[in-house]
């Protein structure tokens, strides 16, 4: 009875730690998906925004917060890498960029998602797929003050890890 007791103990710790283990990374999870890093504008390069694409297509607010939705590309941007699983040379873009507000010197870079946008790359008809250069980002309440008296800007990253900040003006 004594071996059948300590089991249970064991299986029922076992079970407590996988419960919290999955609340930790529920947590860590949301947290990704609602935090704003800040940065002092002079960290970025900055690009010129004429040489860019893109589309602020619905800003929705409610009581958590803002998403704002829309594409963002570089037309005709493309790197080249080798595709270990095929052997294969090849170019195509690399998707990495992040909505920004921009305020008083600062850059606030928001939680955003990409998405697969075909549509985008159907209008650009230029032989390239852009992938996801659609996107969605999050404003918390928080942040409501400086998206109405800030700028937006488009914060990218290329394959090298050079980030480049694009601004509207």
């Amino acid at each position: 009875m004594e071996k059948r007791t300590r089991e249970l103990m064991v299986i029922g710790l076992i079970v407590i730690a996988a419960c919290l283990l999955i609340f930790g990374l529920l947590v860590r999870y949301r947290q990704e998906n609602t935090e704003v890093t800040v940065f002092a504008e002079e960290e970025f390069d900055k690009g010129d925004i004429e040489q860019t694409a893109f589309n602020i297509e619905a800003v929705n607010t409610g009581e958590n917060g803002t998403l704002i939705s829309g594409w963002f590309l570089i037309p005709g941007l493309t790197y080249e890498y080798y595709n270990y699983g095929n052997d294969r040379h090849d170019s195509g873009v690399y998707a990495n960029m992040r909505l920004c507000l921009l305020n008083e010197g600062k850059v606030y870079v928001l939680p955003t998602k990409l998405e697969d946008r075909p549509d985008v790359t159907d209008v650009m008809d230029d032989g390239i797929d852009y992938r996801d250069c659609g996107f969605q980002s999050f404003v918390p309440p928080a942040c409501s003050e400086t998206m109405e008296n800030g700028k937006i800007g488009f914060l990218t990253r290329d394959p090298d890890g050079n980030e480049t900040l694009y601004i509207e003006e």
